[in-house]
């Protein structure tokens, strides 16, 4: 869950407990500028196909537009600030916010955490053609080594 608090909490013990985790009583949004509530991300089918790369070519001409990799799947990520956020970051919906945001997990989120479990990560152009020419010497390599394998075995001696 990630908290958002609409006024600072009493200052009577350091930590509240709730069903999920304890977390402390101090807001940890406060000074993360909202990071959650600033895109979204979209799981997107793995690119199979020179056409699903080039889509993702495309994606990537756009500002504000990121593609990751998390746990085998691909999101495609999109820099848009949530229209509910007030001038200090504050959720004005708070108590009706959707499920998502409810679930959203203070304890791994992008402003108090750096540890991301991303296999891949792509900001740019640049980064997909890298990834792609190094996609491209793996492949070749695995067919190097299959080739490899797979020859005929030489007789050991003469007759």
């Amino acid at each position: 869950m990630c908290y958002v608090y609409r006024r600072a909490p009493a200052p009577e013990d350091q930590f509240v407990q709730t069903r999920e985790t304890t977390m402390p009583k101090v807001n940890p949004c406060q000074d993360c500028g909202a990071k959650c509530c600033g895109h979204i991300a979209l799981e997107i089918d793995k690119p199979a196909s020179e056409q699903d790369f080039d889509n993702i070519r495309w994606y990537l001409c756009h500002e504000g537009v990121q593609v990751f990799v998390e746990d085998k799947k691909w999101f495609l990520q999109v820099a848009t600030r949530c229209r509910h956020l007030d001038e200090n970051n504050l959720c004005r919906i708070y108590r009706r916010r959707p499920k998502i945001c409810r679930e959203y997990s203070h304890e791994n989120c992008e402003g108090t955490s750096l540890d991301f479990d991303y296999t891949l990560h792509l900001k740019s152009n640049a980064d997909l053609e890298a990834y792609l020419a190094e996609r491209k010497q793996r492949a070749a390599r695995r067919k190097a080594r299959k080739a490899g394998s797979s020859a005929p075995a030489r007789s050991g001696g003469a007759t």
